[in-house]
């Protein structure tokens, strides 16, 4: 009875890859979605970090069981590589301003219209 039982709960499920790819993976439908991840990070060179999983159109979250999602022996679960978990940037530097005075007045390369009214004759 055990046996059938435990039978009952193993699963191959088929993960396609955005690439067109698509390998096979054994698991427990007592996993969670995160354990499957880590599960594919150990064939493929994809980090667990990067990796987000899609199954009947829903991205499945780490700390649910596959069980939960309905999760089926030879069902199919789409992987799409995401980007790199980053470190938050540091902010950067703020902008060097360097203030330039502005000229009372200002050269005027066409004579005298720049020059004040005391100074044209």
């Amino acid at each position: 009875f055990f046996s059938d039982l435990l039978e009952a709960m193993s699963v191959t499920v088929k993960i396609k890859q955005s690439t067109g790819v698509s390998f096979e993976v054994s698991t427990d439908l007592s996993r969670t979605v995160l354990q499957l991840k880590e599960a594919v990070q150990e064939c493929h060179t994809i980090a667990a970090a990067q990796q987000r999983l899609i199954y009947r159109g829903e991205v499945l979250q780490d700390n649910r069981t596959l069980e939960s999602y309905g999760v089926v022996n030879e069902c199919t679960i789409h992987l799409v590589k995401g980007q790199p978990a980053q470190q938050p940037a540091p902010p950067p530097p703020p902008p060097s301003v360097q203030a330039t005075p502005a000229a009372s007045n200002p050269a005027n390369p066409f004579g005298m219209f720049g020059m004040p009214p005391s100074a044209s004759a």
